[in-house]
């Protein structure tokens, strides 16, 4: 999405929505964000498709949403540390 009119080429989201979480449009103009388009990503390989299931039992949805949103949160920190490790 950084890279120049990537997004003028999917008028279903918004700069505001890449900014927060990772986008999937489905073939369908379905949209989805965060942990669930990473579920929905899996889902679309076959031996993966368990894993992406996984993603809708009630108590791993939560925990994978408030994982995704903690990782979202903290990207540019992870990615710092990252490079960082890398200089050394």
């Amino acid at each position: 999405f950084q890279d120049p009119g990537v997004l003028d080429r999917f008028p279903l989201i918004s700069r505001e929505a890449v900014d927060q979480a990772m986008q999937l449009i489905l073939p369908d103009h379905t949209v989805h964000a965060g942990a669930e388009a990473a579920a929905e990503a899996l889902k679309l390989n076959p031996p993966l498709r368990w894993a992406g299931n996984l993603y809708y039992r009630p108590l791993l949805r939560t925990l994978a949403d408030h994982a995704y949103a903690w990782t979202a949160r903290n990207r540019y920190r992870f990615a710092r540390h990252a490079s960082d490790a890398r200089s050394e």
